[in-house]
């Protein structure tokens, strides 16, 4: 069996690498829609475009992996995030601009079914948590300097420039795959704790604990991934004006934006490894996740109230703390649910039910923003994410992994 670390480095660094075109256009477009040459209504559609195909492509891909191995498909995943990040840089318009987003889409799709594929290949469910946790922290801080970078860039060399730079490191990361990623697919010996059933019976696609926890993973993607990332930018222009003012200094909103969507990725990072640590030493992921969901309530309402600048601060931080320790046990406990035989497809329904709510997210949310304004945004999305914490508190997926308990 591979060392965890000599996969598990390659595998983030590469991830981390190709997110740098995808984070800094979350920076750059909302502000910088001239340039681009769309229309300001159309910036919704373009962000969740990605996901759209995705939620096509995530079972088929998954499938993929079960069949062809590991390495050879994620590779082809780099090249294709290489290709888009420079159409970024070249595209004027929306359908070229979408066309791109399109190819990014199936990129990513093949990268994080493949990614998760390759964590269970080198995980059991008594380090699953700390070992997703890990690769969550490393990959999103390629997306937390892409989002920093993104702003900064773009307000200092320009759009164009900013993604050529993005495409070249997204570059470096497929030599880094095709030099150091080794193959995990082979078929390796199960830990004698490690099962694909929930209380007994074999698991099934749609059993109810994968399905309230792919339900749990729209909601929170919806929020996450979806509105916040999209309406952070229109939030803070709204708020602070172009250049904003914020106390004594005075930013481009696409650096502001940066820098807050930068943010939110660190607090992330810091909880996917206290959430996946603390799930695995709980022998179970359930409370933790809740308490991840209650933290993200608890922000969106911050959000949704509105008030000082310090208000938005303390309502964004709070969202991005629950969105990372929710994100790290989700992926863990899908993993705990389907390790085995066919894992791959299972991992794609999980992702296409995520996908779902990250593409649906910008369109619904500057929609709503459009009828009602930014606040009545927020309010929905605390509406979902208590729904959420319902259906998982009744459902309570997997259970208490005694073996697990008893080896620490």
């Amino acid at each position: 069996m591979h060392s965890t670390w000599r996969v598990l480095l390659p595998l983030s660094t590469a991830t981390a690498l190709s997110l740098l075109g995808d984070s800094a256009l979350y920076s750059a477009l909302p502000s910088h829609t001239t340039a681009a040459g769309i229309a300001l209504g159309a910036v919704g559609l373009i962000l969740g475009a990605n996901r759209l195909v995705r939620i096509f492509l995530n079972s088929p891909v998954g499938a993929l992996y079960d069949r062809a191995g590991r390495r050879r498909p994620f590779i082809v995943a780099l090249g294709l995030g290489v290709v888009s990040t420079v159409a970024y840089a070249l595209a004027r318009g929306f359908w070229p601009l979408l066309a791109a987003r399109l190819v990014w889409g199936t990129a990513w799709a093949l990268i994080m079914v493949g990614s998760y594929n390759i964590l269970l290949d080198i995980s059991t469910p008594a380090d699953r948590g700390r070992i997703t946790g890990a690769y969550q922290a490393l990959t999103f801080l390629g997306g937390a300097i892409g989002m920093l970078l993104g702003g900064f860039l773009t307000d200092l060399l320009g759009y164009r420039a900013t993604f050529l730079i993005c495409a070249a490191g997204t570059g470096l990361g497929l030599l880094v795959t095709l030099a150091f990623l080794p193959e995990t697919g082979r078929p390796r010996p199960r830990p004698h704790h490690e099962s694909t059933t929930v209380n007994g019976p074999p698991l099934r696609l749609w059993n109810r604990h994968l399905l309230s926890v792919s339900y749990t993973s729209f909601a929170s993607m919806f929020v996450g991934n979806g509105v916040l990332m999209s309406t952070i930018g229109l939030l803070l222009k709204e708020r602070f004006g172009d250049p904003a003012h914020v106390g004594p200094l005075v930013l481009g909103v696409a650096s502001l934006t940066g820098i807050f969507l930068s943010s939110r990725t660190l607090l992330g990072i810091a909880f996917n490894l206290i959430s996946g640590y603390s799930s695995d030493r709980l022998g179970q992921r359930g409370p933790v996740t809740l308490s991840g969901l209650l933290i993200l309530l608890g922000g969106l309402l911050l959000l949704a109230w509105g008030g000082d600048t310090w208000t938005v601060i303390l309502g964004f931080a709070l969202a991005a703390i629950g969105g990372g320790a929710v994100f790290t046990t989700l992926a863990a406990m899908t993993g705990d649910l389907v390790a085995g035989e066919g894992q791959g497809v299972a991992i794609g329904l999980f992702a296409t039910a995520g996908d779902i709510g990250a593409a649906s997210g910008p369109m619904v949310g500057y929609l709503i923003a459009e009828w009602w304004g930014l606040p009545w945004v927020y309010l929905t999305c605390a509406l979902l994410v208590g729904s959420a914490c319902a259906i998982l508190a009744l459902v309570r997926p997997g259970v208490r992994r005694a073996s697990v308990a008893a080896s620490r």
